[in-house]
């Protein structure tokens, strides 16, 4: 993500490249530093995603002071669309959980949260063919369903409960997040839900909305990204791993985890259909990513620094990513680690290793 004058003509430019290799030289440190400027306001974005509730894109220069020309317009149009699309899903999900209180109105006499939360269990296990349009069910403690942002949150105090409506089979299971439909007694929605195993204030609530909060903005970002890898089925699963490797990432998972995490059992269908050399090939470039980033963690220490590796490797093909990485460790060392002193503007500071002034 930098700010390199786009190439005249029609040509596409990405917001960073930096080049790969692994002789770190001054014009690839300038690239960094270039980027850097960007990045930060990615992070800021997202930052600004997470705690406004009707957010727009001049809101969000304003509420950063940020110089709209000060950005590339590559920059800017991905900003305006990951925005609207956030705005448009948002409103989606708002009037769903409208919906969903109106329906426990109708049938319970009130729109509490237990109202809602009766309404909306037995809506999913209808959807699910589990229920009859007649049929009763209660959950067996809390659930507290909330309308913020794209997500149809849904919070289970009980597990039992979130492993009653959480099937592995019920799709987008490797998210944490489905399209589930809620059926009623006369209408039925299918709003994109997030199934959340804890309160809101729980840390695995926390990490699993960082996680898919991630997952959007990759999937407005990378989708106009146009691959020529002449093989599409590993230019699939590369753009799937790589955008499961930066959710990971961004929610706080240590690297050694995430590798262990994309050779379980649940992504073998990120595999289905390759030859044996494109699996390897795939399982080779997800170890040499994590390693990359697990040797990068003492330089990018917390949740703010985190974020900008996420957002200099967004850009990043998956093959390149161990090697951007590298130069990015380079970076750091020979510039005094600005990444570990970088803060979010009204944000505690909050620390995925100990702070330590000698380590770097």
């Amino acid at each position: 993500m930098s700010s390199v004058p786009e190439p005249p003509g029609n040509q596409t430019v990405s917001v960073e490249k930096i080049g790969g290799g692994a002789e770190f030289d001054e014009r690839k440190f300038e690239g960094v530093e270039r980027a850097r400027r960007n990045v930060e306001k990615a992070v800021l974005l997202d930052a600004y995603l997470e705690r406004e509730k009707y957010p727009t894109y001049f809101g969000f220069l304003d509420e950063f002071q940020i110089c709209e020309s000060s950005m590339p317009e590559a920059l800017r149009e991905r900003f305006r669309t990951i925005i609207d699309e956030w705005t448009r899903d948002s409103g989606f999900v708002r009037k769903a959980l409208w919906s969903l209180g109106f329906e426990a109105k109708q049938e319970i006499g009130n729109n509490s949260e237990a109202a809602i939360a009766k309404t909306f269990y037995e809506g999913v296990l209808r959807g699910q063919g589990r229920l009859e349009l007649d049929g009763y069910a209660s959950p067996i403690g809390s659930i507290q369903v909330v309308g913020k942002g794209p997500f149809f949150t849904v919070y289970f105090f009980d597990k039992q409960d979130y492993a009653e409506l959480y099937r592995a089979d019920s799709g987008g299971s490797f998210h944490r997040s489905e399209l589930t439909k809620l059926v009623y007694q006369d209408r039925n929605l299918i709003p994109p839900m997030l199934f959340v195993n804890g309160p809101p204030s729980s840390p695995n609530a926390i990490l699993i909305v960082r996680h898919e909060r991630q997952h959007f903005i990759n999937h407005q970002w990378m989708k106009k990204e146009v691959r020529a890898d002449g093989d599409t089925g590993l230019a699939a699963a590369n753009d799937a791993v790589k955008d499961e490797i930066i959710a990971y990432l961004r929610d706080g998972h240590e690297p050694l985890e995430i590798k262990s995490v994309l050779n379980n059992d649940a992504y073998l269908p990120l595999f289905t259909g390759m030859t044996d050399e494109a699996g390897r090939s795939l399982k080779r470039s997800i170890e040499e990513v994590c390693l990359a980033a697990n040797d990068a963690t003492l330089y990018f220490p917390t949740m703010a620094s985190r974020t900008l590796l996420v957002f200099h490797l967004i850009d990043t093909p998956l093959e390149q990513m161990a090697d951007r990485v590298r130069t990015l460790i380079a970076f750091e060392k020979t510039n005094g680690n600005p990444a570990a002193k970088f803060e979010i503007p009204g944000r505690e500071t909050e620390f995925l290793i100990p702070p330590d002034e000698d380590a770097v």
